[in-house]
């Protein structure tokens, strides 16, 4: 079969088989993405660890620039995503080449441009993150190689967005646990060295995964030179990349808003709970991580949503967008309420897995204990928010992220503090996640039906 018709076949998978099946097929892989993405991560802290704390400290300074500049690619991703689905929806695939072309190309102009500003603004930012004068030598080594391959790592970004909104979830996460499996082998290599050759300590673990990542790109362009129509085989002129990078930027630039909310509140937040002890600290440190494991699945699910809410939309089909919706919000509830159900009680038992210590220990189980109970609210959020950027409505998904966290979350994190110390700064987060779940729940459910009766787009 023709790659054109593995294209074929994939639309018409969005776009008429049933919505349960659907959804599922393209949350498994991306399940299997996520997970071999955390691996990553840890590897990377394993085999950085078995040099001492002072490299591993220096590798966690790193995390916060990376964190930034991800998130700031992040919201091409998601726009190429929205764009790309929509316009597969409606079958123009010379739109869909020509979208796709145009943000891979402005990935890497983006890698280029921010490898250039990172390494100008490093100094600044060790300062800003309180970097001691012996670890600067080691995080500014590990940034260089970083910031070198930063175009290695905007570019599958977006190259694998660009697969999954044309239906294909599969790929990208096959070449993702590949990227995951040659870091983990080149680490102890280049970390330590192998034979005669020298291992370059804690800028080994910059350079294995440079090298990862350039395999994922060759991974995702040849998948997509493979699949006939998908990509522009020619440079683009000025004038076609400025008439594509008008839809792109419009969801770009207000996702990327989005997804900085976070870290920005986190700093806020942290800083708050620190008044209170270091065991609010290490509770939010040890409850974001169970946390980020519990919505994993609702992550991969609110990934898959984008292609499928996409193409039904541009192709017209609003009425089996909002049906996947549904489906998607009604399993994220029952996934979160029995997340709640589970750590209700066993909180102490997933507390004392990660410290000994009993201040942190308690502290830990009243975090996941009250913020258990919001779960499948966040994730109702999550799903509200990619559902207005895979339909062009961007700026709502940054309104309902930015009302949340600081009209919300923040005023009554700062007002629990107050009257319930420590707890109530999880309380606060609890209560603000459910209410702004609710709320989004409720604009997206008036929109999408309003939408679907109308026929309008």
């Amino acid at each position: 079969m023709a790659a054109g018709g593995t294209v074929a076949r994939a639309r018409a998978s969005l776009l008429e088989d049933d919505i349960p099946r659907v959804l599922t097929a393209l949350t498994l892989p991306m399940i299997l993405g996520l997970a071999s993405t955390s691996l990553f991560n840890v590897v990377d802290a394993y085999f950085v660890g078995r040099l001492g704390g002072g490299q591993l400290a220096a590798l966690g300074f790193t995390f916060p620039i990376t964190l930034v500049l991800t998130n700031m690619a992040g919201g091409l991703s998601v726009a190429a995503t929205s764009v790309v689905s929509r316009a597969a929806g409606q079958g123009d695939q010379a739109r869909v080449a020509r979208t796709a072309s145009h943000a891979l190309w402005s990935a890497a102009a983006l890698g280029v441009v921010l490898a250039g500003v990172g390494m100008l603004t490093l100094a600044p930012f060790m300062q800003l993150l309180g970097v001691s004068p012996e670890l600067q030598p080691l995080v500014r080594g590990y940034m260089t190689v970083w910031y070198g391959g930063l175009p290695l790592l905007l570019v599958p970004m977006v190259g694998s967005s660009v697969i999954r909104a044309m239906g294909d979830a599969r790929t990208p996460a096959v070449v993702l646990v590949v990227s995951v499996v040659i870091n983990a082998a080149l680490d102890p290599l280049l970390i330590f060295g192998f034979g005669p050759l020298p291992g370059v300590g804690l800028a080994g673990a910059a350079w294995a995964a440079a090298v990862s990542r350039a395999v994922m790109l060759g991974a995702f362009l040849y998948t997509l030179f493979s699949r006939e129509g998908t990509l522009e085989r020619s440079i683009p002129r000025a004038a076609e990349l400025r008439e594509s990078l008008g839809p792109l930027l419009s969801i770009a630039l207000p996702a990327t808003a989005s997804r900085l909310v976070f870290p920005v509140s986190m700093m806020m937040l942290t800083r708050l709970i620190a008044r209170h002890g270091p065991e609010g600290v290490a509770a939010l440190g040890v409850g974001n991580r169970v946390e980020s494991l519990v919505m994993m699945i609702i992550g991969a699910l609110s990934t898959a949503l984008i292609p499928f809410v996409g193409q039904n939309w541009g192709a017209g089909r609003k009425e089996r967008a909002w049906k996947g919706m549904r489906v998607a919000v009604l399993f994220t509830l029952g996934w979160g309420a029995a997340c709640w159900g589970v750590l209700l009680f066993a909180a102490p038992w997933v507390a004392s897995l990660f410290t000994p210590d009993a201040a942190v220990a308690a502290a830990t189980t009243s975090y996941l204990r009250i913020l258990s109970l919001s779960f499948g609210f966040q994730g109702v959020c999550m799903l509200v928010s990619v559902a207005f950027n895979a339909v062009n409505r961007p700026l709502v998904s940054t309104t309902l992220t930015l009302v949340r966290m600081f009209g919300l979350y923040l005023p009554l994190a700062y007002a629990g503090a107050w009257v319930w110390g420590r707890d109530g700064v999880f309380i606060a987060g609890s209560a603000a996640t459910i209410v702004g779940g609710v709320a989004a729940l409720v604009w997206c459910e008036r929109f999408f039906s309003s939408a679907a009766r109308s026929g309008q787009v």
